[in-house]
């Protein structure tokens, strides 16, 4: 099952673990000529990358293992009452997670984005795609270095928050897989 599938392979980039390992704060240090510098926790750009790569199965709309999709299964006589529940809960706790604000990015960003508008910047201005409408936020956002890596972490803090849902999700299916007769 490609979800399944799908899920164990985000898993073993183990990119939650690189994130907890790196950090996610910052820290300024004065320098000897009274200048500030400052340091972030950012994952590295390749481990980002090849996550990003099957992270979109679950996020892109158009992807039959996408959350938007996962619905269509709900009507399947075949599936347990305890997948569909679960998986209804988990996408239904994914939106809301999607609908919400950062804390920490009050009006940096346009005022205050939604956590979906940031990913979606990132994601199709920079990382998967180049839409110019998001890739011209993208370098709206990006104007400063600071807030360049602030919006670097947020962004990752929301991959990490989804790759939550996920795994849920994947271990529902492994587990719903295993009730079935091959």
């Amino acid at each position: 099952m490609l979800l399944v599938e799908k899920a164990n392979r985000l898993k073993s980039f183990k990119f939650d673990e690189h994130v907890k390992d790196v950090g996610l704060g910052f820290k300024g240090t004065l320098t000897g000529e009274e200048e500030w510098v400052m340091e972030f926790g950012l994952p590295d750009d390749e481990k980002i990358d090849s996550f990003i790569l099957t992270f979109r199965f679950f996020y892109q709309k158009g992807e039959s293992i996408s959350f938007s999709s996962l619905s269509r299964f709900f009507n399947d006589p075949e599936l347990s009452s305890e997948w569909k529940n679960g998986v209804s809960k988990a996408r239904k706790a994914y939106f809301d997670y999607l609908k919400g604000y950062s804390e920490y990015t009050v009006e940096l960003f346009d005022g205050h984005p939604t956590r979906r508008k940031i990913l979606d910047t990132v994601l199709y201005g920079q990382a998967a795609h180049a839409n110019p409408e998001k890739l011209q936020r993208l370098r709206q956002w990006t104007a400063d270095g600071i807030r360049a890596n602030l919006l670097l972490q947020e962004f990752t803090g929301i991959l990490v928050q989804i790759l939550v849902f996920i795994k849920y999700i994947g271990e529902l299916s492994e587990r719903e897989l295993e009730l079935k007769p091959t």
